[in-house]
């Protein structure tokens, strides 16, 4: 079973996703500072603005993960993009 383990976990759409998990965290400690001081000088409460940081980097990070897997042409997210293609052709 490890031979066949290996081949489906190392392999060169494993690895691009995880340059894509790379990215997003990333881009999550970029997003992280910035929007913390920028909340933090404004009069929402901390719970608030705890919220809308966590809700504003999430959006960021899902339009990152997929543009990212699109970039990469990944296999799962590519197919989706190549169905739809073929169903507005029709």
């Amino acid at each position: 079973t490890w031979k066949w383990s290996a081949r489906s976990i190392f392999n060169r759409n494993t690895l691009k996703l995880f340059v894509a998990h790379i990215l997003v965290l990333g881009v999550s400690l970029a997003l992280y500072f910035p929007l913390h001081s920028l909340w933090k000088n404004t009069s929402l409460d901390a719970n608030a603005s705890s919220m809308l940081q966590m809700v504003i980097i999430v959006f960021v990070d899902a339009l990152v993960y997929i543009f990212s897997c699109l970039l990469m042409k990944e296999d799962l997210v590519y197919s989706f993009v190549k169905k739809r293609g073929q169903k507005e052709n029709e």
